[in-house]
């Protein structure tokens, strides 16, 4: 799937690109789901509504994620770009994928969230360590959506 901002709602996009620039900050050479697990805990009112439902501790999360982005490998010098990395591109195509099921018509913050529950490279252990799981992020999701798409 080719990532273009038009397929993403406003705050679903500013995750990403907040993500870039903390991959950026960094001197990591890949943006991966940590950088954008980050962002979405760090900056996105529905991404910390569902997980504190959910049952989860967002400054718990918070540590744990930068401790991860922290032993990340980092470039000597700064990076002007970052390439899109194997798990962010599948976290994304699985937003999409979400995006369809929940029948909108772009991808938001609550699929991308739900994307990173199933993660390999960090989230899920994070979710799991935190005891959210997947029936109880998407019952907070459901509640904070309402009616609303």
């Amino acid at each position: 799937m080719k990532v273009n901002p038009e397929n993403f709602t406003y705050q679903a996009w500013q995750a990403i690109i907040d993500a870039k620039d903390l991959a950026l900050n960094e001197n990591h050479q890949t943006l991966e789901t940590e950088h954008l697990f980050y962002c979405l805990l760090k900056n996105n009112e529905v991404t910390i509504k569902a997980i504190e439902s959910s049952g989860g501790k967002v400054k718990n999360i918070l540590i744990d994620i930068a401790e991860f982005i922290k032993k990340q490998p980092k470039m000597q010098k700064p990076q002007g770009s970052v390439f899109f990395g194997k798990d962010i591109s599948l976290s994304i195509s699985k937003a999409n994928n979400i995006k369809k099921v929940f029948q909108d018509n772009f991808i938001s913050s609550e699929h991308l969230v739900i994307s990173l529950f199933e993660d390999e490279r960090v989230c899920h252990r994070l979710f799991e360590q935190n005891h959210i799981n997947r029936n109880s992020l998407l019952e907070a999701i459901k509640a904070i959506r309402g009616d609303k798409k």
